[in-house]
């Protein structure tokens, strides 16, 4: 660094005269010559009466004639020499770990995460069933933990980047998986990203923006497919995602197959700067589809899948009437695949039908149902009367749930109005 402009840019100069000859009556001595000016020493460098080689050696032994004074202050003063034996002590200190994150759970605690979904409208039967699938899957002797990416979903803006309706759709998601899976869900731990994080915001955004530092944007987005990475919100999303699993130090995940590769980039980025943490077993679980037909410009995407929301009276039997099950096709076939699911719900399916037609039967086992439908031995006209009334049995529970608290019924109320903004909206 040069204190003036100088095309010359020899900062041993610089020193010359600002440090060494700054001094009232102060003497350079350099090559055989005393100079009294600055401006002589220059000029006999530049006329070459002045090696490099000669400047430095006379340099050094300038400045440490100018420091030596301090040193022997440093060494003879009691008071100077004790501080700087503590700044000595100090510096012997190991340094603060450069790795700054929030601390919510350990490896002790030996948690299999699992991230509520991502909602953005309609909180769907689907939804309630795959997160469900993942938290039983936690390993024995896991703590299963449902991680709420409420603030995460600002960033995606959901419900238009609303807070309230984003809180609504989880709590109106939890009160549904609490009433068809209360025993789950009583050894389940739910934690609330939003909550979590202002237990100690600053270490939690110190480690967000270190992710940020450390990547390209080309990097970030190729870790999933269109259209998720589609908006500046997921870059946002992905960099909390990374935070969120070293707060949480999970030894587990279950996830969507989706999301693996965003799991296995925070557990790689976990091995690298925090090789402390445990590290994370990543499993995936495909979601569970349970669409009655395909949605179309004429058919909205609400009418093709039952939500929780939907009414047991009305809904549960018009959108099974419109839903499409083929004779023998076991693949593209909503009402059967919303069967089995309620039958290890603990359901049972009773088909009703005339002896001619192979009488009434009852099925308890989800795999033996699909056997039969595959060879033809259950008609579509069998199968669907029963399954609505499984249907409207389980939304008659998770609707009594969501009236049991005044929490509930508020998220219940928040979720319906932010809907019909949204059918407002899309008109």
């Amino acid at each position: 660094m040069h204190l003036v402009k100088d095309a010359l840019q020899n900062p041993c100069l610089d020193y010359v005269k600002h440090i060494i000859m700054s001094r009232p009556g102060a003497t350079f001595s350099a090559g055989g010559r005393t100079f009294t000016d600055a401006a002589d020493v220059r000029s006999a460098f530049v006329a070459g009466d002045l090696s490099e080689q000669q400047l430095k050696r006379a340099l050094v032994e300038a400045v440490n004639e100018v420091l030596q004074p301090v040193r022997d202050h440093f060494e003879h003063d009691p008071a100077a020499r004790e501080l700087l034996a503590q700044v000595r002590e100090f510096s012997k200190e190991p340094a603060p770990p450069s790795l700054r994150r929030l601390e919510l759970l350990g490896a002790a605690d030996k948690a299999c995460i699992v991230c509520a979904p991502v909602i953005t409208g309609h909180v769907t039967l689907s939804a309630v069933f795959s997160t469900a699938r993942r938290l039983q899957a936690a390993p024995a002797g896991c703590l299963p933990v449902l991680w709420v990416r409420d603030w995460s979903a600002i960033a995606l803006g959901c419900y238009d980047g609303q807070p309230k309706p984003i809180s609504a759709s989880i709590g109106v998601l939890l009160g549904a998986l609490e009433a068809l899976f209360p025993q789950l869900m009583a050894r389940t731990r739910v934690l609330w990203q939003s909550e979590a994080i202002l237990r100690d915001p600053s270490n939690y955004w110190i480690s967000v923006i270190d992710v940020g530092r450390r990547f390209s944007l080309k990097e970030l987005v190729a870790l999933e497919p269109p259209p998720a990475n589609d908006q500046a919100g997921y870059v946002v999303k992905v960099l909390m995602h990374v935070a969120d699993m070293l707060a949480l130090s999970p030894t587990h995940v279950v996830c969507d197959p989706a999301e693996r590769a965003l799991f296995e980039f925070a557990d790689a980025y976990r091995a690298q700067h925090a090789a402390a943490l445990p590290a994370t077993r990543v499993e995936t679980i495909a979601a569970c589809t349970l669409q009655l037909r395909e949605p179309s410009l004429s058919v909205a995407e609400a009418e093709c899948e039952y939500s929780v929301l939907d009414s047991a009276a009305n809904d549960a039997g018009a959108k099974m009437k419109k839903a499409f099950c083929a004779l023998g096709d076991a693949e593209r076939n909503g009402p059967l695949r919303v069967a089995q699911e309620l039958i290890r719900l603990g359901g049972k399916l009773a088909l009703k039908r005339k002896l001619e037609d192979g009488g009434d039967v009852e099925y308890t086992d989800p795999a033996l149902l699909e056997v039969d439908f595959r060879a033809s031995k259950v008609h579509p006209g069998d199968l669907k009367p029963p399954v609505v009334a499984l249907v409207s049995a389980a939304l008659n529970a998770i609707q009594a749930k969501l009236k049991e608290t005044p929490e509930a019924k508020k998220a219940e109320g928040d979720l319906r109005t932010a809907l019909k903004a949204l059918a407002k909206v899309k008109k």
